[in-house]
């Protein structure tokens, strides 16, 4: 039996036979179902009551039991079947939430089969989720940096805007762009789906993308503390660059002549020119930051304490307010392989030994070196993979590595060794080397290489670098022995934030504290814990998240590729940098593959927490080839955001938005895999009756709906707006709004009106899809008296009243073509005339119908009388746009470019030849207090109109669209379709004038393009004929100009300003 089958059962039935109870739908019960019972779950007996499920009692006695579907005091769903339990005596597994309780049911909610089965489904679901909890490259970088972010401002040509991301925790992204291992790519989920995305490689063309404009570290307001930072390594640096980006006064000592350490004097030049490293640390002089270069105190004892001569207390006795220790792991400034001077014996035909690190700093430093032609190098990292093709470029002819390790365990990594093996240089594995020495030979020289040893190192913090002695912190290779460049570059940053609280007070013994009991939890109390750390413990704390294996899906797209030197190039000089970097087109490509892991709803969503609990970090459902479901994420509603690709068709949001709002805006739709969940027409939310409650958001368990988070400067409040969804009134923050029943009182008049029923009668013999009717019916929807409706003659007026029947419930007058205004306006003064003797008490409301043929043209004389003189009533033009009535004949409403029968087709015409008259303005210039467009496609804004022009003492006008399926030869079904995108388009924009103020009432997120609504009309299929492009693009144009002159009408900004408006703020998430 299927979940729905069970939910749908007969109360009475029994779903197994045994000492097992009943199974059924879950809903309200009688007396008869009070009876006491007792049941067992898990050993312990529990009393209950007959009508309750298992989960129902389960929950009440703390005993826990997940469910994804299950959503309190509503119906009983048990399609996510995460709240299986065994039940005695039934072989199957039982649905907790559709299972009754029984008189000595034993029920077990955690047994091995009962894991096991739970297990299976979360696999299932997580393996057709195409989303992620979190960014595996953000944490796999040591810097943490915000790479999701960063990439989309690349995808969207913010090169500037990725490249100051990327600085909040990495100041060095040209650099480190370079010379980086790349933690974060391997980790990449885009590789499930084809190639990782080359992470590095864009902060890089961030970084030189924007130096071209300039950058600069923007500080902030003096401290007047001096803080000194020993050693000018990419630790040192880092410190100086967070220190001073915090306002404090920096000096850097270094033992040699120029700043950047290891980036200086040990990565070549061909991987890392002097000049991008002299320009990215060019912000930090031009920011004030003092370089103290050939110092003494960086060579001094730094572990020496308080009494060490040059040591950090002499700097604290000098006036400096902090000192941070940053002198790596290697030799001291000035040495050659540690030995206090420089090596003695230079590379010759003879064959010395020499030191590999000693090599690259003399090549760096501008000595000439020379070496025989073949070249032995002895190492195993990346120093020995430099070193190898240093000797290439020095005009080596034989590179070869020797190194003890095998292929497979190279600790240097492939992408180095692919590029060393792309020059010519030779690996030999598996040798085993007692004595370098061994190895030389006539002709031949050779090169120790092997990794920086660790030194001395510092004891400090290992989240603030706070050393025992007050004042002094260390970061870097000198506390945690040698580690890769950008390990030091967060180290010197994790230090920086440390020594910035400690001057401003902040007790880091109880930081340090803290963050070493939040290591200790595990990730799911992590992500709940986080909020307590404040925000500088969340920046230096480390997390351990538990990986899920989810499905990933995207349309294919090949990684990019590096432009290089040719091989000859870069072996001819030291300096050609070999990567050359991606250009502005390609990065943005590039960025554009991104999956975007980042999820609104991390540590608060149950798929997750289920995930992690029931350990689901390998699935054998998720492979590169599996098919996952590809969803278009819906941001167009002001408040909710949908990203279906998170959703797991739980249901919840459905039933809570049907069983307990009650707009009922989602359902499931498809079949099978494509089932999905969306508005009941797949339209944007807002036009679902959605009251932006928010119910479905708090209901949603995978974070697929969520809040847009917006920001506001100010505001204005607009009241025919509002929606009295009550969220201003809950962040106030000086209680100055206050909640009314105003919005429940509007929704219960509106269900009202829809709930009285239409005045206009089916029956009728409009064709399918006819706009008129529909105009009809919301317009008397916004009466609350009795009405008299006049209607021209015309399409409404014949199929409506077919002697000797009448589909008006109320008064009707037929008038002749051109007066229905003169008719009603005297039916109106006659009206006045009986109200004022006291021959009628009532109140009548007098509306006069007329389509664009006997408003815009025929009847306009009548229509400009009757406005003019005053009467009190609504005109309202249902504007299919030509005579339809008659045989399609074209009318001042005609859109440039439709076919008509007398604006035919041929040769010499295109169409009808003007633009449509804006009868609308017309009216407005009437003086009248009231006039307004609207479209059937909305309903409440329609009704809303409709009342407010009743309301209005005097004369009032509308402008409805009502498509016409016969005459613009358009599919009957998609009227309302077409409605909506004209005013998407802007063709037909919504907007009011009240007493000469004008006011839009809808304006779109995107204006779409006007082509495509065009394109679905047969009226302007010529127009797509080759040759015709010219006559389309002067329709747009006409559009535009119209759109543009009513935004400076109504004092909104232009298109242009709009969408930089939204992008900004917030409210347009793609």
């Amino acid at each position: 039996m299927s979940a729905r089958a069970e939910n749908t059962a007969p109360k009475g039935s029994v779903g197994k036979k045994g000492a097992a109870g009943k199974t059924g739908s879950v809903g309200k019960t009688g007396a008869a179902r009070k009876k006491a019972l007792e049941l067992t779950i898990n050993g312990k007996r529990i009393a209950a009551r007959e009508g309750e499920t298992v989960l129902e009692v389960a929950r009440r006695e703390g005993i826990y039991i997940p469910a994804l579907c299950h959503v309190e005091d509503t119906a009983a769903w048990g399609a996510c079947r995460m709240c299986l339990v065994e039940v005695s005596g039934m072989q199957k597994l039982q649905a907790a939430c559709t299972t009754w309780v029984a008189d000595g049911m034993v029920v077990k909610t955690d047994t091995p089969r009962v894991r096991a089965r739970r297990e299976s489904y979360l696999k299932m679901y997580l393996s057709d989720h195409n989303a992620y909890c979190e960014a595996p490259c953000t944490h796999a970088c040591p810097t943490h940096i915000d790479i999701p972010a960063y990439i989309a401002a690349l995808a969207a040509g913010d090169f500037a805007g990725a490249a100051d991301i990327v600085r909040a925790e990495l100041p060095f992204p040209g650099i480190l762009g370079r010379v980086c291992p790349r933690y974060c790519e391997p980790v990449c989920r885009r590789g499930d789906v084809d190639e990782p995305i080359a992470i590095c490689a864009l902060h890089r063309a961030a970084a030189d993308h924007e130096r071209k404009a300039g950058e600069s570290l923007r500080t902030a307001r003096p401290s007047g503390k001096r803080v000194a930072v020993i050693g000018a390594g990419p630790a040192g640096l880092a410190a100086a660059w967070f220190l001073t980006q915090r306002g404090h006064q920096v000096t850097i000592y270094d033992g040699r002549e120029k700043p950047g350490g290891l980036m200086r004097y040990g990565i070549p030049g061909f991987k890392l020119p002097s000049k991008v490293l002299d320009d990215e640390l060019q912000p930090l002089w031009d920011a004030g930051v003092r370089f103290v270069g050939g110092s003494q105190v960086a060579g001094a004892d730094m572990g020496g304490g308080t009494g060490a001569a040059g040591g950090p207390s002499s700097l604290l006795n000098a006036g400096f307010d902090a000192v941070v220790l940053a002198t790596g792991s290697g030799p001291a400034p000035g040495s050659r392989a540690g030995g206090g001077k420089k090596a003695e014996g230079r590379a010759s035909s003879s064959g010395a030994v020499l030191d590999g690190a000693d090599l690259l700093e003399r090549v760096r430093s501008g000595e000439k070196v020379v070496l025989a032609k073949n070249v032995i190098v002895a190492g195993d990292g990346v120093v020995a993979l430099d070193t190898a093709r240093t000797a290439l470029r020095l005009g080596a002819a034989q590179v070869t590595i020797v190194t003890p390790c095998q292929a497979d365990a190279f600790p240097a990594g492939n992408r180095e060794l692919a590029s060393a093996a792309e020059e010519g240089v030779k690996v030999e594995y598996g040798v085993k080397i007692a004595k370098a020495e061994s190895l030389a030979a006539a002709g031949t020289t050779v090169i120790v290489a092997t990794e920086p040893c660790d030194g001395k190192r510092l004891e400090a913090d290992p989240f603030t670098g706070r050393t025992a002695e007050e004042g002094v912190f260390a970061a870097g290779d000198a506390v945690a022995g040698a580690q890769s460049v950008i390990h030091a570059v967060a180290a010197g940053k994790r230090t920086a934030l440390a020594v910035d609280a400690w001057l401003r007070g902040e007790d880091l013994a109880a930081l340090e504290k803290r963050l070493s009991s939040y290591t200790a939890l595990t990730y799911l109390e992590q992500l709940k814990a986080a909020g307590e750390l404040g925000a500088l413990g969340r920046r230096l704390a480390e997390r351990a998240p538990v990986w899920l294996k989810m499905g990933a899906t995207a349309e294919p797209a090949a990684r990019a590729t590096m432009p290089k030197a040719s091989k000859g190039k870069r072996l001819a000089s030291l300096e050609v940098e070999i990567e050359r970097g991606l250009g502005a087109a390609a990065a943005q490509a590039e960025a554009q593959r991104c999956l975007q892991c980042v999820c609104p709803s991390l540590g608060d969503c149950d798929l997750q927490r289920l995930g992690v609990e029931y350990g689901i970090t390998t699935n054998e459902l998720v492979a590169k080839d599996c098919r996952v479901r590809d969803v278009e994420p819906q941001y167009e509603h002001p408040f909710i955001r949908r990203d279906m690709d998170r959703c797991i068709s739980c249901g919840r949001c459905v039933r809570v938005c049907r069983d307990v709002a009650g707009p009922a805006c989602y359902d499931f739709t498809g079949r099978g895999f494509t089932m999905k969940v969306d508005t009941p027409y797949g339209e944007a939310l807002q036009l679902a009756d959605c009251i932006s409650c928010g119910r479905c958001v708090s209901a949603c368990p995978t974070g697929a709906l969520t809040f847009n988070q917006r920001s506001l400067n100010s505001f204005r409040v607009d009241e025919s707006r509002c929606i009295l969804c009550g969220a201003c009134v809950d962040v106030c923050p000086v209680d100055a709004l206050e909640q009314t029943n105003d919005f429940e009182e509007a929704r219960r008049r509106w269900l009202e009106l829809v709930d009285q029923g239409s005045q206009l009668a089916g029956g009728h013999r409009m064709c399918a899809g006819c706009g008129a009717p529909i105009v009809v019916r919301q317009v008397l929807m916004g009466a609350s008296d009795p009405v008299v409706v006049a209607a021209a003659t015309g399409c409404l007026e014949v199929s409506t009243t077919i002697y000797p029947y009448t589909s008006w419930k109320g008064g009707f007058i037929h008038t002749a073509f051109e007066n229905a205004a003169a008719t009603l306006s005297g039916v109106e003064t006659a009206f006045r005339a009986l109200k004022k003797k006291g021959a009628i008490d009532e109140n009548v409301k007098f509306i006069a119908f007329g389509g664009d043929g006997g408003t815009y043209d025929i009847g306009l004389q009548s229509l400009s009388g009757a406005m003019e003189r005053g009467h009190k009533m609504l005109y309202v033009c249902y504007d299919n746009g030509a005579y339809m009535n008659t045989g399609f004949q074209r009318s001042g409403a005609t859109p440039t470019g439709a076919w008509t029968t007398t604006s035919p087709v041929g040769e010499e015409s295109a169409g009808k030849l003007q633009n449509r008259k804006n009868l609308t303005e017309v009216m407005i210039a009437h003086g009248l207090k009231y006039v307004a467009q609207a479209s059937p496609h909305d309903p409440r804004d329609l009704v809303r109109k409709a009342a407010k022009a009743l309301a209005t003492d005097g004369p009032t006008f509308l402008n409805i669209l009502s498509p016409c399926p016969r005459g613009w030869r358009s599919d009957g079904a998609e009227s309302i379709d077409l409605a909506r995108e004209a005013v998407n388009t802007c063709y037909w924009p919504l907007f009011e004038c009240e007493d000469g103020q004008y006011r839009l009432t809808y304006r779109p997120h995107h204006k779409l393009p006007l082509v495509p609504w065009l394109k679905r009309q047969g009226r302007f299929a010529h127009l797509f004929k080759a040759g015709n492009e010219w006559a389309l693009a002067n329709i747009e144009a006409w559009v535009d100009d119209e759109w543009a002159k009513l935004l400076r009408k109504c004092g909104e900004p232009s298109e242009a300003e709009w969408q930089a408006h939204l992008q900004e703020h917030g409210c347009l998430l793609r």
